[in-house]
């Protein structure tokens, strides 16, 4: 499958599955799916359309009449594709510590280190005038 997709596609892709994984559907904007995957818009569309063609996804329009329509309903249709993002799926307490960010009253705490100094002394000696500049022949 990776094959027939450009990295940007394969990008845009994974943020379907991912969605697909979370929700059972994906129902993302094409420019959120953009953002989250670094590709342009236009790439977005061009994956969904080659994988619809392919047949790996379905999509369900969602049009509103008198109004703005409502996202398109994207579905994974491949049972390769959706036996990979079930296998893919991460059980709870899996391999990670949790990261606790540090506490921000201890940085204002704190003073500068050593090296800080220096560099900073460093800098006043190279700024200051120590006569007059050295002719260039």
């Amino acid at each position: 499958m990776a094959a027939r997709f450009t990295t940007g596609e394969l990008a845009a892709l994974k943020i379907i599955a991912d969605e697909v994984r979370a929700r059972g559907v994906c129902e993302l904007h094409v420019d959120a799916i953009a953002a989250r995957a670094g590709v342009s818009a236009s790439t977005v569309r061009n994956a969904r359309r080659t994988a619809e063609r392919q047949g790996y996804l379905s999509v369900e329009e969602r049009r509103r009449q008198g109004q703005r329509n409502d996202t398109n309903r994207l579905t994974i249709t491949d049972p390769s594709w959706q036996a990979w993002i079930k296998k893919g799926q991460r059980s709870e307490g899996g391999g990670f510590k949790t990261l606790k960010p540090t506490d921000k009253k201890i940085l204002s705490i704190l003073k500068p280190c050593a090296h800080e100094k220096a560099n900073k002394g460093y800098r006043d000696q190279r700024t200051a005038s120590s006569g007059p500049p050295h002719p260039r022949f």
